[in-house]
């Protein structure tokens, strides 16, 4: 209620003191952390129990003009292959540039870049084909200018669909690279 505003000591921790008693919201907040908050309901005198507030590594960020979150999922459009090919063609550049843009512009971000498939085909294969086609991804990132270590290549193949594989536009829905 009070909006009380303290600092944590070096392992992050502190105190509030003279909190009135009932419901109350605690925020937390750091530079390269996502805030985060915890309720605790204040019962009287001293003896109420802690209250633990994680903070997630990282913060909020825009990509393409668009405010994204820690964790969170963003489909690349355009990044194109030939089929059963692993060679990045050049319609896929300027998507690759707005991560290259995005890396250059929060320099502590790191990304997970994942390959997908459609569940044509042999699983096994198009896995591998998933990997290849992402790492050719990370590779040009990297060629841009940005830490290999920033950056982990994960092919999926057909495992983590988003649409049915039963029809030609979800097939082509699954066929994706996503940061």
């Amino acid at each position: 209620v009070d909006k009380v505003t303290v600092q944590a000591n070096a392992n992050g921790e502190f105190v509030i003191n003279d909190v009135p008693t009932g419901f109350e919201v605690i925020s937390a907040s750091a530079n390269g952390y996502a805030d985060g908050s915890s309720t605790t309901d204040v019962g009287e005198g001293a003896d109420n129990p802690e209250v633990v507030i994680y903070l997630a590594k990282g913060k909020t960020a825009k990509f393409d003009n668009k405010q994204v979150k820690v964790g969170e999922t963003i489909t690349l459009n355009y990044i194109l292959f030939d089929q059963s090919k692993a060679d990045i063609k050049a319609e896929s550049k300027p998507e690759l540039e707005k991560v290259v843009a995005f890396m250059k512009a929060n320099p502590s971000a790191q990304i997970e870049l994942s390959g997908h498939t459609s569940s044509e085909g042999e699983r096994n294969f198009n896995k591998s084909l998933s990997y290849k086609r992402v790492k050719a991804c990370k590779d040009y990132i990297v060629n841009a200018g940005i830490a290999e270590e920033r950056l982990v290549a994960v092919g999926y193949g057909p495992d983590r669909p988003v649409a049915s594989n039963d029809t030609a536009a979800g097939r082509m829905q699954n066929r994706r690279v996503e940061m």
